[in-house]
């Protein structure tokens, strides 16, 4: 039986995490959490998002790079194992254009 001090261990590190540890759905640790009054921190924590940030930082040149080469999103994405959003993102966020019909 899941009890409130089952949960708190877990409420720093978010409820993904507590589902993995108890090999429990998220769902049912969310539910448990809302009838045992356990809050769970967001999954996105401020150290979470500057880590993502940094690592999208650094690939800005590897991206500015591919799309000289006139590469497409897909391929770019598959070169440097990331999704098209994130792809948007990081030329977004370091003025790139990924469009490679309408470069030069």
């Amino acid at each position: 039986m899941i009890t409130s001090a089952t949960l708190e261990p877990f409420t720093s590190l978010g409820f993904v995490a507590a589902s993995k540890a108890l090999k429990l759905r998220p769902t049912t640790i969310q539910r448990l959490a809302k009838e045992l009054g356990v809050t769970f921190a967001a999954n996105n924590t401020l150290a979470q998002q500057y880590h993502r940030e940094k690592a999208r930082k650094a690939m800005a040149g590897k991206v500015r790079e591919l799309a000289r080469k006139r590469m497409i999103q897909s391929e770019i994405c598959k070169e440097l194992g990331i999704t098209r959003a994130i792809l948007r993102r990081i030329a977004s966020d370091a003025g790139i254009n990924i469009n490679s019909k309408e470069l030069y």
